[in-house]
Formats: structure tokens, sequence, C-alpha cells
């Protein structure tokens, strides 16, 4: 988009593309609630406590604004190589924030998991680096607020409404399950964009205001046609960002957030792998050496996954497997299949 119309106004684009989002879940909530009275006139209980949940909703849709905003902002300055390597760093933040919230339990084979994951990555992406302190400065607070973000977005879905998913689950069949989990990532969206928005606006203000209308009088086409472009634009992107966040939510109702960011990692070794094989590009040593890494991070986390679930229908737990904090009671969720 940027490079079609000289559009260097990440805030103002998620800005518009999150005020869509929420039409989007607002049309969707009254299509499912419609739906889920019809088949069950009774009522079930609502998807997300209401009192409980607000101080978090309040953190999720703050910490999406900067994470997501200043991912954007760090692109202006900083190269997507460079880019890539400190984003690579979110599954660090996330583990760190799903240890602090007693999600996940800090082991040593987790640890070296996401080490190996992060640092393949890193390597992958190395080459010339344009380095500029804000950007990297924008792209490592991103990869903070996602940690906590996404981590958040897990308590919130599997912890707070786990007692109404149990009730749904113990008289209804799987489809139900699911529609009801839908409903609660589309519930949290209705309730978080808003939130979202309004945390961009001071930086909209502070950052992009002047700029903004003055790229739109330097203009030469009309205004109802500069409006219609941008429009569809954004719309077509809003729609696709729905789809993708309304189905990272439903997958966190089912996994966690730690499993969730290590499948971002294997999306984005893949990509690379497919430029090799369709486009041709010819990997250096380096990054060949960074993607064997990160694969093996990857490989090594779906090792503990599968112990884990074994572990938990035998009774037992391997030594590498034993919590490196063993002090109080920590909550630990139930392990999720592999």
């Amino acid at each position: 988009m940027w490079a079609a119309f000289g559009f260097h106004f990440p805030v103002t684009f998620i800005c518009g593309t999150f005020s869509l989002n929420w039409v989007l879940s607002a049309g969707l909530r009254r299509s499912l609630r419609a739906a889920r009275l019809a088949a069950a006139p009774a009522g079930r209980p609502p998807a997300l406590p209401a009192a409980p949940s607000q101080r978090k909703v309040v953190t999720i849709g703050v910490c999406t604004a900067f994470e997501i905003a200043a991912s954007n902002l760090s692109l202006l300055t900083l190269s997507v190589s460079f880019h890539t390597m400190i984003k690579s760093s979110t599954p660090l933040f996330v583990l760190i924030a799903a240890i602090a919230l007693g999600l996940e339990q800090p082991t040593r084979l987790l640890i070296a998991s996401m080490m190996l994951v992060t640092g393949g990555v890193m390597l992958c992406s190395a080459g010339e680096i344009k380095f500029d302190w804000g950007g990297f400065m924008y792209i490592l607070t991103a990869s903070m607020a996602g940690g906590v973000r996404w981590s958040l977005a897990q308590l919130l879905l599997q912890r707070e409404g786990g007692a109404e998913a149990s009730a749904v689950g113990a008289r209804d069949n799987i489809s139900d399950v699911l529609l009801h989990n839908l409903e609660k990532c589309v519930e949290l969206l209705y309730h978080q964009l808003p939130v979202s928005v309004a945390a961009l606006i001071p930086a909209w203000l502070l950052l992009e205001r002047v700029r903004f209308l003055l790229w739109i009088a330097a203009q030469e086409e009309s205004s109802g046609m500069l409006a219609l472009k941008l429009g569809l634009v954004i719309s077509g992107c809003a729609l696709l960002a729905f789809v993708l966040i309304v189905t990272e939510l439903s997958l966190l109702t089912l996994t966690s957030s730690v499993t969730l960011s290590v499948a971002a990692i294997a999306k984005e070794l893949l990509l690379i792998a497919a430029a090799v094989v369709i486009l041709g590009e010819a990997p250096t040593g380096t990054s060949s050496l960074g993607f064997f890494i990160a694969l093996s991070g990857v490989s090594l986390y779906k090792y503990i996954k599968i112990r884990a679930v074994l572990g938990a229908s035998t009774g037992e737990q391997d030594a590498e497997q034993q919590p490196l904090l063993t002090s109080g009671s920590p909550r630990s969720p139930k392990p999720e299949p592999p």
C-alpha cells in the first residue's frame, strides 16, 4: 500500500483497519448470539464474564495497539530483515509473560527450545542490516507487547471462560463447543478493538495528523476518488486481518500462547523454504545454518509437548521436564495435544 500510494501513515492505516474490524465483529457477534438463542431459547452463560474481564480486555486492547502500530512504524526506518530478526524474539516474551501469569512452567528444555527458535530466525534474517535506534525501540516494544497480549488473551479465553466452556461441553457436541469458543473470541474482539483505537489516537495526533492532512492536500486526484481507493485497500486488508485474528484467537482457546508463537515462527521458516524452492533465492551459509537451528528449536518444542501429554497419561514426569521454579503452588494448565 505504501508503494502504491506513497502512503507512509501506518497509524492511520491501523486505526482504519481496527475500526472496520470492530464493525465486522459487531455484525458477527449479533449473528452468533441470534444463532445461540435460536438453538437454545433458555440461553447459555455469556461467552465472557463481564466484571472480572474488563481490566484484562483493556490491557489486551492497549497491547494490541502498541504491538501492531510499533511493528509497522519500525518498517519506516528498518530493513525487513532486521525487523524480522528482532520480531523473532516474540516467543521469548510470550514465554516470560506466560510464566509470570502461571500459564507455563519454566523448564530447561522449554527455555532451550525458545532460544533455538529465536536465535535461528535471527540468523536466517542476518544480512544487510539497516540499523536505526528509533525503529529498533519500536520493534522491541512490539515484541514485548505481543508477549503480554497473547498470554493475557489465553488467560482470559481459557481460564475465565473455562467454567462456561465446560458447562457447554458437558451437554453439547463438538460443533457447539467450537461455536461457543468462536463466540468468546468475537466477544473479546468486540470489546478490545475500541480500546485499541482509543490507545492509538494520541499517537496519531502526535506522529501523523499534520503530515496526513498535508499529504491529502497534495494529492492531484479528487477527494472522492482518493477516499474510494484508500477505502477499498483498507477494507480488503481489514477483512483479511479479521479472518486472521479470529483464527488465531480460536486456536488460542484450544492451545497455548507459546505454541501459537512457535507456530508463527514455523510459518516464517516455511516462507523462507518456499522462497528458496519456488523463487530460486540462493540462501547464504549463515541463513541456512539459522534455518536448521530454528527448525531444531521447533522440533524440540514439539517433542516437549508430546512428552508432556505422555507423562500426563502415565502420571510420570521426566527430569528434563521438572520446573525450574518449584516454590509455592503455581497454576499449571492441562497439557495440550501435540
